[in-house]
């Protein structure tokens, strides 16, 4: 249930497992998935910590995201260097003390005047995430496993001892899996998991 980043990625490997998936999702235009800059990064926030065991998650994703590529005869993922400005001198000190550690991952950028004003992380990529969740919907659609809908949990969703009824599609499954990003909350299921959503923001800069 839900067709965003995670939920297409838990698809994916299902279905590459053998499994027969059906992705419901009420299709809406814009969501946090459809707006995400699909940059993936050694470094993220504002401490400027590494990934933690970075190098084996990165080569995982370039693996799964160039055999969808290969299935849908498609590219959705672009390995480049990404650069990185200081937000502020916390920040620049951060990094270099990294520098003194001789990280070859992350090369400074300097200014005119030789200030270093920001880093280049190597080993970074970026992801068509629009471009990927269109895919992944038309694929499964031409499979006929894809329903748009917006179920109400509470009615909808019925799990008993033998498998999960969806009443209002009228199918029956032996599972389902809740990739609802922030709604999560509002999950019956689970409400006592503790869940912190964040809110981003989208720029256009011209």
């Amino acid at each position: 249930m839900g067709q965003g980043l995670a939920g297409s990625c838990v698809a994916w490997s299902l279905h590459w497992a053998g499994r027969r998936v059906v992705l419901v999702d009420r299709g809406e235009h814009v969501t946090a998935s459809k707006v995400a800059a699909g940059l993936i990064t050694p470094v993220t926030g504002r401490r400027l910590v590494p990934t933690h065991r970075y190098d084996e998650s990165y080569r995982h994703a370039v693996d799964f995201y160039r055999r969808i590529e290969r299935e849908l005869d498609c590219q959705l993922l672009e390995e480049k260097p990404a650069i990185r400005q200081f937000q502020n001198d916390d920040e620049q000190k951060s990094f270099e003390q990294k520098l003194n550690t001789g990280d070859g991952r992350f090369a400074p950028l300097k200014d005119a005047a030789g200030r270093i004003v920001g880093f280049e992380m190597r080993d970074a990529a970026r992801l068509n995430v629009a471009s990927f969740l269109e895919r992944t919907r038309q694929y499964f659609t031409s499979l006929g496993q894809y329903q748009q809908a917006d179920l109400d949990i509470d009615a909808d969703v019925v799990i008993g001892h033998d498998g999960v009824s969806i009443n209002r599609l009228g199918f029956r499954c032996s599972g389902v899996v809740f990739c609802q990003g922030y709604q999560d909350g509002k999950n019956c299921w689970y409400p006592t998991v503790p869940d912190g959503p964040v809110k981003g923001e989208v720029l256009r800069v011209h």
